[in-house]
């Protein structure tokens, strides 16, 4: 079973559905942003970068955020997502907003504001679109460790059902030494809820917290919930590489110390999405030596809306550019480009495993 452990969801101002069930601890969406169960910040919608992003999935998003620009969103996310034949399933990810250290969430990020939520996708919103496609999407929490309740959240969202629990540390302020987190991460451990955390670089979403692009305390974390045998299996995003090829960051190295290491029988792995604007990082997964227990350890992810790119990978798809272009969904397409470049077939099936899926779930 083919399987894109890394989609998200995204609206610009959905307003909260009362007719889908919902999670109680979301009864208005949004807590930075009440009534909201899905939101993107004003001054993202107009960037440039979101406009380019736009324009390349056939969205006007001249209007602003509202339900024009959301009516459009769901009709290319519904196409890319469930138009993909090759993919035969997908975890739909769900984000939480920025919380404190107090605890408190931060709504929509805006001008002259040091920090806030860069994107917000509610559970119960999430949770309603799996329900709506069971034969495709998979749904995938997000609970904020600093939200109050965050424990009985985490139940509540397993209970229903949720295959992973995404995080995104340098936007969202998670701390892996907080005790809120070894706390949250325990009792995942526990409940067998796997994680997708993102670390290293970050350029779409907020950078607020640059030291939690670094993995190496939460894979401090996870050595010592490993040895008390309650370790989450968890996906590193990205394979924690930087985001240019001029940054030297040990972030990599230290997921292969990990490997190598202290985690070698752990369940520990690491998505390739989105590595296709890495070229070189991408060579160096692909063909060193010395990345193979990296790829052992490999699970494809497409990280839709980012569009799938082969600007920096011209050679190595070559004699595969018929069947990448004949791929109308990105999310296909993705699927179709990582294959070229040489992964092997098991990265794209091993994701299933990780999420403890069987023929016909």
């Amino acid at each position: 079973m083919i399987v894109d452990v890394h989609c998200h969801l995204a609206l610009s101002a959905r307003r909260v559905d009362p007719v889908i069930e919902r999670f109680s601890f979301e009864p208005e969406g949004a807590r930075g942003q009440p009534g909201f169960d899905a939101y993107i910040p004003p001054r993202m919608v107009r960037s440039i970068p979101f406009r380019v992003l736009a324009r390349r999935l056939g969205l006007d998003a001249s209007g602003g955020p509202g339900a024009e620009l959301d009516s459009e969103m769901e009709r290319v996310w519904r196409y890319h997502l469930l138009e993909c034949p090759g993919v035969e399933k997908i975890a739909l990810l769900a984000f939480d907003e920025y919380h404190t250290d107090d605890g408190d969430p931060l709504g929509p990020v805006g001008s002259g504001m040091p920090r806030g939520s860069s994107l917000y996708v509610s559970n119960s919103l999430t949770h309603a679109w799996c329900a709506a496609h069971p034969q495709k999407l998979l749904f995938c929490a997000s609970v904020h460790p600093y939200r109050r309740g965050a424990i009985e959240a985490l139940e509540e969202v397993h209970a229903r059902g949720a295959v992973l629990m995404k995080w995104l540390p340098v936007s969202q302020n998670i701390d892996p030494t907080d005790e809120r987190t070894v706390t949250f991460v325990h009792r995942a451990g526990e409940l067998g809820m796997p994680f997708l955390i993102h670390y290293g670089g970050e350029v779409t979403l907020g950078r607020h917290h640059a030291a939690q692009e670094n993995p190496q305390p939460m894979l401090e974390l996870l050595t010592r919930l490993n040895h008390g045998g309650v370790m989450p299996p968890t996906i590193i995003a990205h394979v924690a590489t930087p985001s240019f090829p001029w940054q030297r960051r040990p972030w990599v190295q230290y997921l292969l110390d990990a490997v190598t290491g202290p985690l070698a029988d752990a369940p520990l792995y690491a998505d390739v999405a989105a590595l296709y604007y890495k070229g070189a990082w991408l060579k160096r997964i692909v063909d060193d030596p010395a990345f193979a227990p990296i790829r052992e350890r490999l699970v494809f992810g497409s990280d839709f809306p980012v569009i799938p790119n082969t600007l920096f990978l011209r050679r190595r798809v070559r004699g595969h550019r018929a069947e990448i272009q004949a791929a109308t969904s990105w999310v296909e397409r993705s699927m179709q480009i990582m294959r070229a470049v040489g992964f092997d077939e098991a990265v794209f099936h091993r994701g299933a495993e990780v999420l403890g899926l069987t023929e016909g779930s």
